[in-house]
C-alpha cells in the first residue's frame, strides 16, 4: 500500500531523530485478490504497449542551486499502472482500454501574445486586486505589504493579502515576474467559514466538463503568461478533479525544441464556476540546452527498457475516492517506480 507507510529517522548513537505515519482515512476498503490477471501478462501487455517518449527532465546537482537540463526516455504520462482485474490501464484520469500515442504538442498561442513589461511595487498592487475575488458583505480585503526577491536569478514582486472578517483572517501571497509582468504564483482557496458544524453533504459531481475546463484554463494561462504562452504545450493529460474542494487541475508542459520540459509546467486550479483558484509557474533559468538529437534510438530504447522491465502488485488508493483501494501492476526498473533512460549513453537512471 504506496501511500500508508512509518518512516523512522535514527542517529548514529541510537536515538530517533524522527517518526512520521502517513495519516489514514477513516475507512478503508480493499478490491480483492481475485481473477486478477497474472505478473506474466502484466509485463507482457506493457512491454507492447507502453510507449516511451524524448524529453527533456530538470535535474540538480549535488551542491548546487541552479538547474541543468538532460535528454531522456520516459515512459508515457499520466500512467500508473495496469489495474490487475478488469486489464485496463489505471490512470490519473481513471481506467482506459488503451493508452494514446504520443501527441503533437501544440502550444496554446503559436508566438507570444504581449511584448514583457517590467512592471512596479504598486502596478503590481493594482493587478492583485482586480485579480482577487473580493468576498461581498463576509469579509473586508486588505493588500498587507509588498516587496521585492530574487528566485533562481530571476527579479520577483511578491503581494501579501489577506480577507478579514469578524473572527479572524485568511491570507495567501500573488507573485510576478518584475521583468515581464507575468504571474508566477497565486493561490486563493478562501471559504466563507460554516456557521453550523454539520454541513450538508455537497455534490461531488463535475458541473463543467473536461472540454470546459481546459477551455478555461487555456484562456487563463494566455491572460496571465502572455509573454511565454509560447513556451508551453496545450495539456497533454485530462484535468484531474478533487471532490473536497471542487476543483479542477490542469497542467501545461513547458516545451523546448519541440521536446516536453519534464518538471518545468504551469499548473492552473479552476473552481465548478469557472474561477481561478490558483496560477503556478516557478521560474526557472536555463543557461544550457542539450541537443534535441539522441544517440540512443527510441527502438533501441524500448529494447533496454523492456529487457530491464518488472512489475509489482499493489493497493492502489483511487483518487478522489476515500479509503478506496484497487490491485494495480505498477511498471519497476531495477526495483524502482521512478526511473528514466538517458537518451545519449543508455544508461537507466533513478531521478530520485
Amino acid at each position: 500500500i504506496p501511500d500508508q507507510s512509518i518512516s523512522v529517522s535514527v542517529l548514529g548513537d541510537g536515538k530517533i531523530q524522527s517518526f512520521y505515519q502517513n495519516s489514514m482515512p477513516k475507512r478503508m476498503a480493499f478490491e480483492e485478490s481475485k481473477n486478477i490477471i497474472s505478473k506474466e501478462a502484466a509485463i507482457n501487455k506493457m512491454k507492447e504497449q507502453l510507449n516511451l517518449s524524448l524529453q527533456y527532465t530538470i535535474e540538480y546537482l549535488p551542491y548546487s542551486s541552479k538547474p541543468s537540463v538532460k535528454l531522456v526516455y520516459l515512459p508515457a504520462p499520466n500512467v500508473i499502472g495496469l489495474h490487475a482485474t478488469s486489464n485496463q490501464w489505471a490512470t490519473y484520469s481513471g481506467k482506459v482500454d488503451s493508452l494514446q500515442s504520443n501527441a503533437t504538442l501544440q502550444p496554446p498561442a503559436p508566438n507570444q501574445l504581449k511584448t514583457p513589461s517590467p512592471i512596479t511595487l504598486e502596478e503590481a498592487k493594482a493587478i492583485a486586486k482586480q485579480l482577487v475575488d473580493q468576498q461581498a458583505n463576509t469579509t473586508k480585503f486588505t493588500i498587507d505589504h509588498a516587496y521585492e526577491y530574487e528566485s533562481n536569478d530571476q527579479a520577483v514582486i511578491s503581494v501579501s493579502y489577506s480577507y478579514r472578517y469578524r473572527n479572524g483572517s485568511h491570507g495567501s501571497s500573488i507573485e510576478f515576474n518584475k521583468n515581464t509582468g507575468e504571474l508566477v504564483s497565486y493561490s486563493d482557496f478562501y471559504g466563507p467559514i460554516p456557521l453550523d458544524e454539520e454541513e450538508p453533504p455537497k455534490n461531488t459531481t463535475p458541473k463543467l466538463s473536461k472540454e470546459k475546463v481546459l477551455e478555461l484554463a487555456e484562456k487563463y494561462v494566455k491572460e496571465l503568461a502572455p509573454t511565454t504562452v509560447h513556451e508551453y504545450a496545450k495539456a497533454n493529460t485530462d484535468p484531474s478533479y478533487d471532490k473536497e474542494s471542487q476543483v479542477h487541475h490542469v497542467s501545461f508542459p513547458r516545451i523546448k525544441n519541440g521536446l516536453i520540459v519534464n518538471g518545468d509546467n504551469v499548473s492552473v486550479a479552476i473552481d465548478d464556476e469557472g474561477k481561478l483558484k490558483s496560477f503556478y509557474r516557478y521560474p526557472l533559468n536555463i543557461e544550457e540546452w542539450p541537443s534535441a538529437e539522441a544517440k540512443i534510438s527510441n527502438d533501441e530504447a524500448k529494447k533496454i527498457f523492456t529487457e530491464a522491465l518488472d512489475v509489482k502488485l499493489v493497493y492502489n488508493r483511487l483518487q478522489n475516492e476515500d479509503g478506496k483501494y484497487e490491485l494495480v501492476y505498477f511498471p519497476t526498473v531495477k526495483g524502482q517506480e521512478y526511473y528514466q533512460l538517458d537518451a545519449n549513453s543508455g544508461q537507466i537512471i533513478n531521478q530520485y
